[in-house]
């Protein structure tokens, strides 16, 4: 996406019927790519890393211009998604989307099962999802 686009916003199914409204995890927002750019050891911002997290289970996802126009992703109920903003190396700003997204394997893994997908030989994950254009109304 162009620099231009970078309002990256969602609407996902939530576990829980109220989040703070700077939440990490609330059920629909918009992020900047500027609260991706926080150091992990001094977090100066309460909307750190929003840009850049994952926000699972989304019905919708889209990466906007001030004027509205960009690129949208739309998820069937059945099939949810998983969605987050990325700045690639070179400034880049991409809409990344995924049908399976695992936390790395820790000490909680055998916890919260329903975070990890194990594939056995010969499965395989598919998802489909619609992409289109945006433009303001």
């Amino acid at each position: 996406m162009p620099k231009s686009a970078d309002r990256f916003s969602w609407h996902r199914k939530a576990y829980w019927s109220w989040y703070p409204p700077t939440h990490i995890g609330r059920p629909s927002g918009t992020a900047t790519p500027d609260s991706a750019d926080v150091d992990v050891t001094k977090i100066t911002r309460p909307d750190a890393f929003d840009f850049n997290s994952t926000k699972y289970d989304c019905d919708w996802a889209t990466m906007l211009d001030e004027s509205g126009r960009g690129i949208g992703a739309t998820f069937d109920a059945k099939q949810r998604q998983h969605v987050r903003g990325d700045v690639g190396k070179d400034g880049a700003l991409r809409l990344v989307v995924n049908r399976q997204v695992s936390p790395p394997r820790d000490l909680s893994s055998g916890i919260v099962p329903d975070l990890y997908l194990k594939l056995e030989a010969g499965q395989e994950v598919s998802g489909t999802f619609q992409v289109g254009s945006v433009a303001p109304r």
